[in-house]
């Protein structure tokens, strides 16, 4: 898990909040937590739940992205889109700031996108150069305050495949 989750540390260290009185560090929070929830057993194999990954871990909250769905788009393009929700909690701002997470299965590798939009932009597209032409990648996608203090959980979106 640790060798994992280590490119994906741009987003765990926006995301993940740890109590005052914490004895451990975020690092180990995180991957102690997507041990307990993303890995199951099949047939004696330990087997990695891509829709369990979590890189957020709020104490202090904000809601989700509301709809949100990723989809591929031709010339390399990936589009990430959502809704404003329609019941807006008071701790819910415009200007909450997306955070995207991808997973790259063929590379292995994750790539965080961070403070890329603000919640009220309703979607942001990624172009990607021919090299990931036919590389499935797996989203994930979480708020964050615009001062840092309130961030929401971890959505995973989905996989769209890089096309040319």
């Amino acid at each position: 898990m640790s060798n994992f989750l280590r490119s994906a540390k741009g987003a765990f260290r926006i995301g993940h909040q740890l109590p005052r009185t914490a004895s451990f560090t975020a690092w180990n929070a995180i991957v102690s937590h997507n041990l307990q929830h993303a890995v199951t057993t099949v047939n004696d194999q330990a087997v990695l739940d891509l829709t369990e990954v979590r890189f957020s871990k709020p104490i202090h909250k904000t809601q989700q992205a509301w709809n949100a769905v990723v989809s591929a788009e031709s010339g390399y393009k990936v589009t990430l889109r959502w809704e404003l929700t329609p019941d807006a909690e008071k701790c819910t701002r415009m200007d909450d700031k997306v955070i995207l997470a991808c997973y790259d299965a063929e590379t292995g590798k994750f790539t965080t996108y961070r403070k890329v939009a603000c919640r009220s932009a309703l979607s942001y597209t990624v172009d990607f150069i021919s090299w990931y032409a036919g590389h499935d990648m797996y989203w994930y996608i979480f708020m964050v305050s615009d001062n840092g203090k309130l961030i929401s959980e971890t959505e995973y979106l989905g996989m769209a495949t890089v096309r040319a």
